[in-house]
């Protein structure tokens, strides 16, 4: 019925090539199917998502993101959620603004994860690489904006960090199935090397000792954030990481991010990959002068994340106020460039449209 359907349409339209691709391997590659096929990235409201001007505009930023968060609590006070509602995870953590006043926007160094908390994301990934990033800049701060089921196991990471239960933190990476039965086993494979080096004493000492005790008050978790909040608090951020484990269609995290000013650290994987091959060239700068590693999904992967954050956060520390507004005027034009409502509408046109020929 599928392939009926599909055979009656005119044009079809991807997000990307990876989902083009999977799309032709499943109809066996048929030719009638491609012929009518285009890629059309998906677009970015670039109203909304707008870059700072300055590093001076992180406060009116957070201070107008406050003032908002502040009127949805009220809102919510006056209005109290029914029963299932409370349930759901699309929910903002009660103590919200409590947790962004922790951050000093200014000095940290704001490591910044916004999407879903599903273990396919990568979250845990990046909460084994933090405890490497504290040992170079102990001001850094690992910020989860989301929703999603997979918190609790992300949580209990972090607490084994925190309480320095060793034993405790690596079962919870080679058997996540243990903790949660949806979560999959073969994510424990992106820990292997990691999980070798802290077999070396010296080297888990100095691990487990720079997590615990201070962890818990380096990460923080915001619950659900919508878009009029998050064109607040990306552009705010040092590094926007989204390094997911999963085939994901698009990268849109990444587009949103761009159009921020704050570059993307992402996973070398499926539509991800193809956003990365985009903006590559225009940070050709970063990736030399970083040495950025490949963030291949492999058993290296813990590390090497470890590794690029580390990098990146060396490299904007040499930055002064006019490379840091280059970065972000590089960032946007590519967004503008290539991922603006506006280029992609006008594609979608030119399929429905198609020029007469002379």
């Amino acid at each position: 019925y599928a392939l009926e359907a599909i055979s009656r349409t005119d044009q079809i339209a991807f997000v990307s090539q990876f989902s083009c691709d999977e799309f032709f391997d499943f109809f066996e590659r048929s030719p009638g199917i491609q012929a009518k096929s285009r890629v059309i990235p998906a677009g970015v409201d670039l109203d909304k998502f707008q870059p700072l001007a300055h590093s001076g505009e992180k406060i009116g930023r957070i201070q107008s993101l406050m003032k908002d968060l502040e009127k949805m609590h009220q809102a919510a006070d006056e209005n109290p959620p029914r029963p299932k509602e409370e349930e759901s995870s699309w929910q903002t953590d009660q103590d919200v603004l409590e947790k962004l006043r922790s951050l000093d926007f200014e000095n940290d160094k704001i490591i910044l994860y916004y999407g879903k908390y599903l273990w396919t994301k990568g979250i845990h990934l990046l909460i084994a690489a933090f405890p490497l990033v504290l040992q170079k800049y102990p001001q850094a701060r690992l910020v989860f904006v989301g929703y999603g089921s997979s918190r609790p196991y992300f949580e209990a990471l972090t607490e084994a960090l925190e309480l320095e239960e060793r034993d405790r933190f690596i079962e919870l990476l080679e058997n996540p199935q243990a903790f949660d039965a949806q979560m999959d086993r073969s994510g424990a494979q992106h820990f292997k090397s990691l999980i070798r080096m802290l077999g070396q004493r010296e080297y888990a000492d100095a691990y487990f000792r720079t997590a615990a005790r201070r962890i818990r008050s380096r990460i923080l978790f915001t619950g659900f954030l919508g878009h009029d909040h998050l064109k607040d608090i990306i552009p705010c951020a040092d590094i926007a990481a989204a390094p997911s484990i999963f085939p994901e269609a698009f990268g849109l995290v990444a587009v949103e991010s761009l159009a921020s000013g704050v570059f993307p650290l992402l996973t070398n994987n499926s539509g991800f990959a193809e956003v990365t091959a985009q903006y590559a060239d225009e940070f050709a700068e970063i990736f030399e002068a970083c040495k950025l590693k490949p963030l291949d999904l492999d058993e290296a992967l813990s590390l090497n994340l470890a590794y690029d954050l580390i990098a990146m956060l060396d490299f904007y520390q040499g930055m002064d106020e006019a490379d840091r507004s280059r970065i972000r005027y590089s960032a946007r034009k590519i967004s503008e460039d290539h991922y603006s409502w506006i280029s992609m509408v006008s594609s979608y046109l030119e399929m429905a449209v198609p020029k007469q020929r002379p």
